[in-house]
């Protein structure tokens, strides 16, 4: 295996608080280059401007789940159980079933 695998799932290493800042502050200008080729391309159309902060704000909050998550699984996994019942009141409310 090449050694910039092993280093980089070694999981020993910790990131630096400027490099985390750093890969967050490269998600939202990607973010923005995202929505500006969106409104581009829908050039001659309505653009609902929050879809256009929901594309910035969804590349910034991926790169700090990826950033908090790490290599560990566990964490991982409580992030996820974490998102998938907090909308739960707001799902019996609206549903009659829960999906499995």
């Amino acid at each position: 295996m090449p050694d910039f695998l092993t280093t980089s799932l070694s999981g020993s290493q910790t990131n630096p608080p400027a490099l985390i800042v750093w890969h967050i502050g490269t998600a939202l200008i990607l973010g923005l280059a995202v929505a500006g080729l969106y409104r581009w391309a829908r050039r001659g159309e309505t653009v609902q401007a929050t879809f256009v902060t929901t594309l910035v704000l969804l590349a910034a909050v991926i790169a700090t789940a990826t950033q908090v998550i790490g290599d560990n699984v566990a964490r991982a996994s409580a992030w996820w159980g974490h998102c998938r019942w907090s909308g739960s009141a707001r799902w019996s409310r609206t549903h009659r079933t829960r999906p499995l």
